[in-house]
């Protein structure tokens, strides 16, 4: 499946020497392509598509992801992936989804996509707060993670 939106700035896992190494992600020109990828790092992540970010979720389940740096808008989706990591130096923009629908109900099923797919702690509190507002709330990963017990810190080293 051939995605495309701005995922350029993910970059391969820390420890990979070549993209064409069998464990890499291969990125191209802003399309993402998962092979057979092992391992994600995130060192800075501006967001997309609501829904192409949740198709590329779905196919991330048995990947680790780290999230190393900044991670905005539909980047914070990955904080329900089972293996993720927040390292304390990343920061996180929130803030609720645009639509050419602006429909009210539209947009709360926007809000309740993105929520479904952020940790439980984070799902409620985008649901209440952040996805209410175009503007942006910054966390960093230090408080992101002390919001939500239930998320992993990163190894050290990670964000070399």
């Amino acid at each position: 499946m051939r995605m495309t939106f701005a995922l350029l700035a993910l970059v391969v896992a820390t420890g990979c020497a070549h993209a064409e190494d069998e464990d890499d992600a291969v990125f191209r020109n802003g399309d993402w392509v998962v092979e057979t990828a092992s391992t994600l790092t995130i060192r800075a992540d501006n967001g997309g598509n609501i829904h192409d970010y949740a198709d590329l979720i779905a196919t991330l389940s048995s990947t680790e992801v780290r999230i190393v740096g900044v991670c905005k808008s539909s980047c914070t989706m990955f904080l329900g992936l089972p293996k993720v990591c927040v390292s304390p130096e990343a920061s996180f923009g929130f803030h609720g989804p645009s639509s050419k629908n602006q429909s009210i109900s539209h947009l709360v099923g926007l809000v309740d996509k993105i929520a479904a797919l952020q940790s439980p702690v984070i799902g409620e509190r985008f649901r209440s707060d952040w996805g209410l507002t175009r503007d942006f709330t910054w966390l960093s990963g230090t408080e992101v993670l002390a919001m939500d017990p239930s998320l992993r810190p990163c190894d050290a080293g990670v964000t070399e």
